[in-house]
């Protein structure tokens, strides 16, 4: 029999809740509440590569860039930037990008936000266009209506964030997004995102990479998971709460790896590994030193569906 020091032990690991210090401290979700409520249309038709065949001319036609940098290096200081047009990042990169000390805004309406599947509207977008390369350190990115706070898209295309300040508002709203084979080093972020299905660190088709550490961050919305994996993710020293989605949700063979991480889940379960099409083997769960709290009484740690997978747990509550 189990001595009830023990069992003590084990109520509070079971019970535990992780506490954070995000954005929404500073810019209440009620304010945006017309915005969270707002939802996709997920029926609408999807290019059977995943992402649109000719996705500079959308990027032309849709999306508008404040600032347009194209084919060269530019470095800012101390800048605060916005946008108000409909359809319109603040800026769209194809080359170098080095920002520092900024503020970015986005206000404008996504125009197609009730049938759109979000490959490109971000704050700050970048695309593959000559390998594209950005640096933000101690940037404050808020976006509404719908939009990513960084995009990164296309293979070659690195984008490097540390120190920064995450916000957004309305449905798949992002807060680091990569597809394409883009990819997404970050370090020392605070996020929230209060719209449905807005996930903190996304991969997208054919996959997205993405790097994360020393960051805390809330999603609030309707099927917003923290870690939503196609492709990689690997997050060391993170401390998040899904308020109404999972911790890890992954659809195919994807892979995801957590070390050191305090997560707390409040919808599906902890850990959901599945493949929505035909059943696939070969995705990856790897979680080391890391907690796993679900809120609800009949979630799961981990679940696994139509998808063979293998799971390694070290150290793992």
């Amino acid at each position: 029999m189990l001595s009830p020091t023990i069992l003590v032990a084990f109520s509070t690991v079971v019970l535990a809740t992780v506490k954070l210090q995000d954005p929404s401290d500073i810019i209440p979700a009620s304010d945006w509440a017309a915005d969270n409520a707002l939802i996709a249309d997920y029926n609408a038709p999807f290019p059977a590569n995943g992402q649109p065949e000719d996705f500079e001319s959308l990027v032309f036609v849709s999306v508008v860039g404040v600032h347009d940098i194209k084919d060269k290096s530019v470095s800012v200081d101390h800048v605060t930037w916005h946008a108000t047009k409909n359809d319109t990042s603040v800026v769209l990169n194809w080359a170098s990008f080095y920002g520092f000390n900024a503020a970015v805004n986005v206000v404008s309406f996504f125009l197609s936000i009730p049938r759109r599947r979000h490959w490109y509207t971000a704050g700050i977008l970048f695309y593959k266009a000559n390998k594209s390369v950005a640096v933000l350190d101690h940037v404050n990115i808020t976006v509404h209506n719908g939009a990513a706070n960084v995009y990164s898209y296309g293979t070659g295309t690195v984008v490097n964030v540390t120190n920064s300040w995450l916000y957004s508002s309305g449905p798949v709203s992002h807060g680091l997004y990569a597809s394409g084979n883009g990819t997404i080093h970050a370090k020392n972020l605070q996020h929230y995102s209060g719209g449905h299905r807005s996930s903190a660190f996304s991969g997208d088709s054919p996959a997205g990479y993405i790097y994360v550490e020393d960051s805390v961050s809330r999603v609030r919305g309707i099927g917003s998971a923290t870690y939503y994996a196609l492709g990689e993710i690997h997050a060391t020293n993170v401390a998040s709460v899904a308020e109404q989605g999972p911790v890890v949700f992954s659809d195919g063979k994807q892979k995801i790896y957590l070390k050191d991480c305090s997560a707390q889940a409040g919808l599906l379960g902890g850990a959901v590994l599945f493949s929505s099409s035909v059943r696939r083997a070969g995705a990856v769960l790897d979680l080391e030193d890391t907690t796993i709290t679900t809120t609800g009484k009949t979630m799961p740690g981990l679940w696994f569906g139509n998808v063979i997978a293998d799971a390694r747990l070290k150290s793992v509550h």
